[in-house]
């Protein structure tokens, strides 16, 4: 579930992959197998996580929306969101992985962006609890000094 949650993350994060301008950083092999996300099962998702299906790309389409279900179980605390949470894609995306296992987005299947540099460049995570501390808050939003990287 964590990956499955990791990939879905990954697809929310095509928005800002569409508004960032990113060029690709790497040329990678062309696609052969294109997969809708809401086709993934559990053995499909680990396969691509674990990047033995390099040349295949999950399609997120544009205004799909998924309700996210996610359990935790931990020795000191647990964590249920169920479904309090939903992604929705704003502009049609692929998503893929390497035999290296990395993640990589674009908008066009041509041009692909690493997703781990995009994930700690463009946003900033807080934590806190609500003034009436009833809410444990966590809240990410576009990192005001991220600078787009130039094309040398």
């Amino acid at each position: 579930m964590k990956k499955l949650l990791f990939l879905l993350l990954t697809v929310s994060l095509s928005t800002v992959f569409a508004k960032s301008g990113h060029k690709s950083l790497e040329n990678l092999s062309e696609i052969n197998q294109i997969i809708l996300l809401t086709d993934i099962t559990p053995a499909i998702s680990k396969e691509l996580l674990a990047g033995r299906l390099p040349t295949t790309a999950v399609e997120c389409r544009e205004n799909m929306s998924l309700p996210v279900a996610y359990f935790m179980k931990a020795p000191f605390f647990s964590l249920e969101c169920l479904p309090n949470l939903t992604v929705k894609i704003q502009k049609t995306c692929y998503v893929r992985f390497t035999e290296k296992r990395r993640g990589y987005l674009s908008g066009d299947l041509k041009s692909w962006e690493k997703i781990e540099p995009m994930l700690s460049t463009l946003y900033d995570t807080t934590v806190g609890i609500s003034a009436d501390k009833a809410h444990l808050i966590v809240e990410t939003s576009e990192n005001p000094d991220f600078q787009l990287r130039k094309k040398k």
